[in-house]
């Protein structure tokens, strides 16, 4: 699955998303840099500390790295088998309950 945000502006074939090597993972997303920034939000880094909640017990027991690049959620291709087969919504839903308590 291709997912691009409606801001995103298309350069080029989309079907060279769908030839990437997943090489075993079940996400591919992209992030030029972890202190870019656009013009709706230049005083955000695209790092973990802006989304996730570190005083989170749970989130600090996980030792990650809070100053850790994120990826840019404007553009990313999903193995949609693998992403299944490893239950990654229930997942997702899980870090999402996590972070907001």
């Amino acid at each position: 699955m291709l997912y691009i945000d409606d801001d995103v502006i298309v350069q080029g074939d989309v079907v060279e998303l769908f030839r990437l090597s997943f090489a075993g993972n079940d996400l591919a997303s992209f992030a030029d840099d972890c202190h870019s920034s656009s013009d709706r939000s230049d005083h955000l880094q695209a790092a973990y500390s802006n989304y996730i909640n570190f005083r989170n017990r749970k989130v600090k027991a996980l030792h990650m790295e809070r100053h850790a690049c994120s990826f840019n959620t404007g553009v990313y291709v999903v193995d949609m088998t693998s992403w299944r087969r490893e239950n990654l919504t229930a997942q997702l839903v899980y870090w999402m309950q996590l972070n907001t308590k």
